[in-house]
């Protein structure tokens, strides 16, 4: 284990961004009814989901997504250096974890806050996160995506195991405040609507088309 990373409460975190008092005060955090949730394994599609989410709360008006950080729009829930901005919110708020649902504020249990979790598959997930991890250094230590892979299947990285993470909150997957997409989803679905979009715009620009030209043939 690097000198950056440290154990909380079995799970390893990376002091870079984390601290035993941001991780206790995620866990103690009090959770509005009205409250966002983006909550996903790292390399899931989080930002992605993020700038989605934005874009509905702004009813489609890009400017906010345009000017302001997504970490200010939505700011980390166990991070060290974006919990005064999450206080700061006016609601409803917009937040994002990739804490296991054991380190999940406790008060969000008994509210009616929504959670969106992301899911991707885990070959993209540990292919994506040694890349991360080793092009920008994050852990201090270079290592082969096969000494890699082997710490990701037993559970040996930061925010744990996969598996334990994804059924962990996959048990709350029939309560009412609770939505799962998968990340190959949502590829789908925005290639699905982003093509029937353009057929459309390009039907309406031919009837056009033939419009003009069919009256100024008359």
């Amino acid at each position: 284990m690097t000198d950056n990373i440290f154990l909380f409460e079995g799970i390893r975190m990376v002091s870079d961004f984390h601290s035993v008092e941001s991780l206790s005060f995620a866990q103690n955090f009090l959770v509005k009814d009205d409250d966002v949730i983006i909550v996903s394994f790292p390399r899931s599609g989080t930002h992605w989901m993020i700038e989605m989410v934005s874009l509905i709360v702004s009813k489609g008006d890009p400017t906010w997504v345009q000017t302001v950080k997504n970490f200010v729009r939505c700011p980390g829930l166990e991070s060290k250096d974006e919990q005064k901005l999450l206080l700061d919110q006016a609601g409803p708020r917009l937040m994002l974890t990739h804490l296991p649902i054991q380190l999940f504020p406790k008060s969000y249990f008994t509210s009616s806050a929504k959670v969106i979790y992301v899911i991707r598959n885990p070959r993209d997930v540990v292919i994506s996160s040694y890349h991360i991890i080793n092009d920008f250094n994050l852990l201090n230590n270079q290592e082969s995506f096969d000494e890699y892979l082997h710490a990701f299947i037993q559970g040996d990285v930061v925010f744990g195991s996969w598996f334990d993470h994804t059924l962990g909150w996959l048990t709350r997957r029939d309560t009412e405040n609770f939505l799962l997409m998968s990340y190959e989803e949502l590829q789908r679905v925005i290639l699905f609507y982003c093509v029937s979009y353009i057929a459309h715009i390009c039907l309406c620009s031919f009837s056009l088309y033939f419009s003009r030209g069919k009256q100024s043939s008359e």
